[in-house]
């Protein structure tokens, strides 16, 4: 024991007779804490009597480094008047094997009836593994309680930006059978403005984005000296609004049972509900099969929607949910009705017939959404197609209106439309007619009696942002409807609103400019 620099050892003050003194070097302790082996060492020690004890670079184990209770505190306090207690800072302490840490700790600790108390002002809870499977979350009310050889500890995590709560937690650990176990309480976490899913977890950035909705649910950790034994959880949302590489989702529903949350994994069949996906064309009601496997990938076992009197189907098929390898959606469109679909689109001057069935193979990478090989054909016997409307411009020639007037109305007996390209980018569309005939309503005369009689055949080929086809090909006729590909939500940053008007806009009147013929007209 030496002098503190610059002080005198003993000193005379207003309560009597004071000691100051430091003890240099480390210190090592052995002991036993029950049926446990226990170790202290301390860097330095600070003695200023009878006021209080610096203890600097303190380091406890309770039990072995590989399965026991570890705590260390770069200051700890202990007061020496009246109750024994003191504060700590700067602490961080891990239980066994368990993948947790517990750091940036401060607060303080106290000591009667043979039970030893410790409050804390801050804990920052992180993830030993790596990667992270959740982002640093904050505690300012941890409590822990060591007694009869037993920890307990409760406490509040919050995320640090927001402060907003994100689970409860209640831990129970016996130092001499080393095993406990954790309970994990989610009551409502809240996805908004301020608080978003990678802000809590990493695993989910870039997945989803613009997320709205409530999450709830219960985890259990349990542990012995070999490690985790089980970790399983239920966690359950009545509705989830977001934004997803394939298009908005909204009213997402289900529970999500997991085998091993540590390890984001499930068991076979977990199925959640869409009640919308909008990759550029409405789908509802929809519901989705899958598995979460090891590694942080997804098994898609399946998905189906109906679809404008068909539906629309969704392979199985395996998707790794950190990677950037591309990852691959295969869609299928199952007798799909060409007058519903035209319906959901409120194409109010085209009549069609017909039912289709095809492949849209997409694949996702770090620069987005891409078409590959998508196919679309009509099946069974062809189909008709019609304009309703009138001309937007009524003097096109005395030729040009009888042409018009004469091919208003088409049958054909194959068409086949194929598509590749970006989905937010370019997509090139082939469209091929075949066995073309006038179909009802189109009037008769000798250009369309020699037309009839020839083998035609249509190729149209047309390159345009995939988003921006359908309101450009109704656009073609009701000029009114020219809306933002922006505005459906379906880009970086851009609004999920599929109402919305560009600033300084006017809003657009309906009907548009060319009624439909069962309108009346002056």
């Amino acid at each position: 024991m030496c002098p503190l620099r610059g002080q005198p050892m003993v000193r005379q003050g207003a309560r009597g007779m004071q000691l100051a003194a430091r003890l240099g070097g480390a210190t090592r302790l052995q002991a036993r804490l029950g049926s446990s082996p226990m170790q202290l060492a301390v860097g330095a020690m600070a003695v200023d009597f009878p006021g209080s004890v610096t203890l600097s670079d303190v380091d406890l184990l309770i039990g072995n480094l590989e399965s026991g209770t570890h705590i260390k505190a770069a200051d700890l306090s202990v007061d020496l008047g009246g109750a024994l207690g003191g504060r700590y800072a700067d602490a961080e302490a891990t239980i066994g094997a368990v993948p947790l840490l517990l750091t940036r700790g401060s607060g303080s600790w106290s000591f009667a009836d043979s039970v030893l108390g410790v409050s804390g002002d801050e804990w920052l809870l992180r993830d030993r593994q790596v990667p992270a499977r959740f982002q640093p979350l904050v505690s300012t009310d941890m409590q822990l309680t060591l007694a009869d050889g037993r920890i307990a500890v409760t406490g509040t995590l919050d995320e640090p930006q927001t402060a907003r709560d994100v689970l409860r937690v209640a831990i129970a650990h016996d130092l001499s059978s080393v095993t406990g176990h954790a309970d994990l309480f989610v009551d409502r976490l809240t996805f908004d403005d301020d608080l978003q899913p990678e802000m809590v977890s990493n695993i989910v950035l870039g997945i989803i984005a613009n997320t709205r909705g409530t999450l709830a649910g219960r985890g259990r950790i349990d542990w012995s000296a070999n490690g985790v034994t089980s970790s399983t959880g239920r966690f359950r949302t009545d509705s989830l609004d977001f934004a997803a590489a394939f298009g908005p989702v909204r009213g997402l529903s289900g529970d999500v049972v997991f085998s091993d949350l540590l390890g984001m994994q499930t068991g076979p069949g977990q199925v959640v509900r869409l009640a919308e996906v909008n990759p550029g064309f409405a789908v509802s009601n929809g519901t989705i099969r899958y598995r979460l496997l090891p590694d942080f990938r997804m098994q898609v076992e399946g998905g189906e929607w109906p679809f404008a009197g068909g539906r629309l189907l969704l392979d199985p098929g395996v998707i790794d949910l950190v990677s950037e390898q591309p990852r691959t959606l295969v869609f299928r469109v199952d007798r799909v009705d060409a007058a519903q679909f035209l319906a959901g689109f409120d194409f109010e001057n085209i009549n069609a017939t017909g039912h289709f069935a095809g492949v849209i193979p997409i694949v996702f990478d770090k620069d987005g959404g891409h078409v590959r090989g998508g196919r679309l054909e009509v099946i069974e016997d062809g189909g008709t197609l019609a304009y309703v409307g009138e001309l937007t411009y009524e003097d096109l020639g005395t030729m040009a209106n009888f042409a018009f007037n004469a091919l208003r109305s088409l049958r054909y007996k194959y068409l086949i439309v194929e598509m590749d390209g970006d989905l937010a980018g370019e997509v090139v569309t082939r469209i091929r007619f075949d066995g073309l005939s006038q179909g009802e309503g189109a009037s008769r005369n000798f250009l369309t009696r020699q037309v009839e009689r020839l083998p035609l055949q249509f190729n149209v080929t047309i390159s345009a942002p995939f988003l921006q086809l359908i309101t450009s090909a109704r656009s073609l006729y009701d000029t009114q409807y020219v809306t933002d590909p922006a505005l459906l939500g379906l880009l970086p940053g851009q609004v999920n609103n599929p109402g919305a008007v560009l600033p300084g806009a006017t809003p657009p009147d309906k009907p548009g400019i060319q009624p439909p013929e069962s309108e009346d007209r002056p």
